[in-house]
């Protein structure tokens, strides 16, 4: 079976898709943890603060490798 991917516009509906499920996964579990302690918010804003940096680490790595 050879399937080929040379449709765009399967692949853009494909990411829209995927980026509606993952901010909708991600506001109901912001939802949930609403209510936790404050010591436990200070660390969910760590690790959100950690996983923010590495996202932008990989977006300017991308960028580098596709001009270079």
């Amino acid at each position: 079976m050879n399937i080929e991917l040379n449709h765009p516009l399967v692949v853009f509906a494909t990411s829209v898709l995927v980026l509606w499920f993952s901010a909708w996964v991600g506001s109901f579990i912001r939802r949930r943890n609403r209510n936790l302690e404050k010591g436990l918010m200070e660390d969910f804003g760590v690790i959100l603060a950690a996983t923010r940096t590495l996202l932008g680490l990989i977006i300017g790595f991308s960028f580098s490798m596709a001009i270079g």
